[in-house]
């Protein structure tokens, strides 16, 4: 998704309010993402305004 919106891994992570290492986590490890609500609420708005 990060690289569909065109956002490096630090820009992506800065919408989400984690940090760039969390985003290279989740983008390195297999299996389901947990996510704090707040994080999953701005993922949502960020994914939802690019299309």
């Amino acid at each position: 998704m990060r690289e569909r919106l065109g956002l490096s891994r630090a820009a992506f992570a800065a919408e989400l309010g984690v940090s760039a290492q969390t985003v290279a986590n989740w983008e390195n490890r297999p299996g389901t993402l947990r996510l704090l609500s707040r994080s999953l609420n701005r993922l949502r708005r960020l994914y939802g305004s690019s299309g």
